[in-house]
């Protein structure tokens, strides 16, 4: 039996509708993170609705399964049930607060995946649409280790439509995020390859890992407390090493987290049948998590319907796009995808005048950098706070050419660029007397303490102390600064 990619038109009009034409849709930004969180259902109704989104999914799967052994009648009344069942679950998310829309996106690209996939199941077996060849291996590029355990990366990443549809993500509306990441990479290479070249695990897994997890931006924190490049939970961090010490989180540091990371990785391997895919999926959801799911479903292939089902729905978006990253660093050239070359020699930097990371990248400029050199100081430098003025005779590491160009443009005033940069920095950060330091108390929220000071907003005092949007966690104890009015 022969199906058209779209002969289910349900399921593609709703697509086209939460799409909005070519793009997903993205939530409303424009709600107060104080608003959402007032008029949100619990967290476990939401939660509720998004595994009645996932056992929707699962249930079209199965009314394609029944089609394909012969069961029309049969699979056709599961695929209306489905369907309706998932416009229903998208209509409820649309009505509630805090329900992302996202989800309900993901689950009508899901349901397009499967019926994909059986359409060129159909074709390959009934030998319509001509012949079906073998799909060549590429070459490999010589990007560090590119076995594990003494097979190819790219062999063992299942070229499924799961990771076809990761790569045309990639290609297409993440391709801006695939080369910032690429490029803030290749800067902290010479900290995080290593650990993975001496571990024997593939570097384009590195790669694929930072790409999905951050971005390669060091300083990224989630709204669940995950932080660093490869986003380690404190508890896990502490299993391998990352500690805080003084001041500073160690989830931080590129090279440990980057040890951090392997080793995981291959205690993992281990313990979950040397499986790569399920590997991935622990990194993401847990390991108790898999290793219970493999406990129950002993011997079940990752991509099996028993088991990548099981799955959180993040999880089993997470691990395609980690193996469709790594493939992607292994073969830019099978796609027409061309990486930058970088120059990425790094030296130490010796400041000649007080000044912060920020006012540095400011008279830096962007003519080497489209998005300017801030990020990049950054990631190298991940001790020192964008507050901080470094002090004079202190070293930053700093790419060669970032060198070159703070001679010409840090070091001398002529076109007042250092002044107004200054100017930049005290309004964000030099408020003196205006800025006072305030103890959190318990019980207090981000939009409670913007209330009683009113001449900032709730983003301005978040941002002024490093604080994570959307729920702005706070502890107790904690000193923050806060504006004098």
């Amino acid at each position: 039996m022969v199906f058209s990619a779209c002969v289910l038109l349900t399921a593609c009009s709703a697509l086209d509708s939460l799409r909005g034409g070519e793009t997903a849709a993205e939530p409303d930004n424009t709600t107060s993170a104080e608003e959402v969180e007032a008029n949100s259902l619990p967290p476990s109704v939401v939660e509720e609705l998004y595994n009645e989104i996932d056992g929707a999914v699962v249930a079209f799967g199965e009314a394609l399964q029944l089609l394909e052994s012969g069961s029309s009648e049969a699979a056709e009344r599961l695929l209306d049930d489905s369907l309706a069942a998932l416009d229903d679950l998208s209509a409820r998310c649309r009505a509630i607060a805090g329900c992302d829309l996202n989800v309900a996106l993901t689950a009508y690209q899901e349901v397009a995946a499967l019926q994909t996939q059986v359409f060129h199941t159909s074709a390959e077996v009934s030998g319509e649409g001509g012949p079906v060849d073998a799909e060549p291996a590429p070459a490999a590029a010589s990007r560090g280790t590119v076995q594990l355990n003494g097979t190819d990366l790219t062999e063992l990443i299942a070229m499924n439509h799961y990771v076809r549809n990761a790569l045309n993500g990639w290609l297409t509306w993440n391709r801006p995020l695939l080369m910032s990441s690429y490029e803030n990479y290749q800067y902290l290479r010479s900290e995080m390859a290593p650990a993975f070249d001496a571990a024997g695990v593939p570097e384009a897994l590195l790669f694929g890992i930072l790409a999905v997890e951050s971005g390669g931006r060091v300083h990224s924190f989630s709204r669940v407390g995950a932080a660093g490049p490869l986003q380690f939970m404190r508890a896990t961090g502490s299993r391998y090493g990352l500690k805080t010490r003084g001041e500073f989180d160690e989830r931080l540091d590129p090279a440990r987290a980057a040890k951090a990371s392997v080793d995981y990785l291959n205690d993992q391997l281990r313990q979950l049948d040397n499986s790569l895919e399920k590997v991935l999926a622990a990194y993401n959801s847990g390991e108790n998590r898999l290793k219970r799911l493999n406990r129950k479903l002993r011997g079940a292939d990752f991509w099996s319907s028993e088991f990548y089902y099981a799955l959180p729905r993040d999880t089993r978006d997470y691990v395609p796009k980690v193996l469709a990253a790594a493939w992607l660093y292994l073969h830019p050239e099978r796609f027409n995808l061309v990486f930058p070359e970088i120059d990425t020699e790094l030296v130490e930097l010796t400041v000649t005048r007080e000044m912060s990371l920020g006012e540095i990248a400011v008279c830096l400029g962007n003519d080497e950098a489209s998005n300017g050199w801030f990020r990049t100081l950054r990631n190298l430098n991940p001790r020192i706070k964008p507050e901080t003025r470094v002090a004079v005779n202190e070293t930053l590491q700093v790419p060669a050419s970032v060198a070159e160009r703070y001679q010409q443009w840090c070091e001398s005033d002529e076109e007042q660029l250092l002044t107004r940069a200054q100017e930049l920095y005290d309004a964000t950060y030099g408020r003196g007397e205006d800025i006072l330091p305030y103890v959190v108390q318990r019980g207090d929220t981000m939009g409670a303490i913007a209330r009683r000071h009113r001449c900032m907003s709730m983003p301005e005092i978040a941002a002024m102390n490093n604080i994570p949007p959307p729920r702005y966690p706070l502890r107790a104890g904690k000193t923050i600064k806060v504006p004098n009015c």
